[in-house]
């Protein structure tokens, strides 16, 4: 049994205390989406999904600082936020993570 993951915990991921305005609203969002795809609430999650869920409300929080995609300028050219984070993928037990299911 898990405790619900709140926006204190996302920025204790991050290392920060920027007390974003819409991380609350970030941090809801990744645990709708994580339910929806789980099809179990919040308070039976493993730790893993806890951590998974984690992680992508992150993903999305520092998502928000580039509405285009692009993380970085370089010398070399510009640098985009990766579409798929396999860490998340797999603690969350999704895409190419998934567990086999018998029909």
């Amino acid at each position: 049994m898990t405790t619900q993951i709140t926006a204190e915990d996302v920025e204790a991921y991050l290392g920060t205390r920027e007390n974003s305005p819409t991380m609350s609203d970030t941090v809801d969002a990744a645990v709708d989406l994580v339910e929806s795809w789980k099809s179990t609430p919040q308070e039976k999650w493993p730790p893993r999904w806890r951590r998974g869920c984690i992680m992508l409300a992150a993903r999305m929080d520092r998502r928000r600082n580039s509405p285009a995609g692009v993380d970085t300028m370089g010398e070399i050219g510009v640098v985009y936020v990766s579409r798929k984070d396999p860490d998340i993928a797999q603690l969350l037990e999704i895409g190419d993570f998934s567990k086999p299911i018998a029909r």
